[in-house]
């Protein structure tokens, strides 16, 4: 793992998002007690700032036909994930 770099996070914010995706870093987040679920990984790969600030995730436990991305607003998830990822 020489070069790289981890970055995690308990609070993160939608700047950090945007760091990373812009320098090509897709996010793991993990959401806590979201949906009755107590934990639960997702990919944030994306993000929208058009009318709001809204990052965009896929789900791995989303299904065989789970080939979209999906949406929610930064302000509804914010203080419910923990983020990590990798970067050079």
């Amino acid at each position: 793992m020489a070069g790289w770099n981890f970055n995690s996070s308990g609070a993160p914010t939608f700047g950090g998002i945007q760091t990373a995706i812009n320098g090509n870093n897709p996010v793991g987040a993990v959401w806590l007690l979201l949906s009755g679920e107590h934990y639960h990984w997702r990919l944030i790969h994306g993000y929208d700032t058009e009318g709001g600030n809204y990052v965009g995730y896929k789900d791995p436990d989303g299904g065989q036909y789970n080939t979209s991305t999906n949406y929610v607003s930064w302000t509804s998830i914010s203080d419910k994930i923990n983020t990590v990822y990798m970067s050079r």
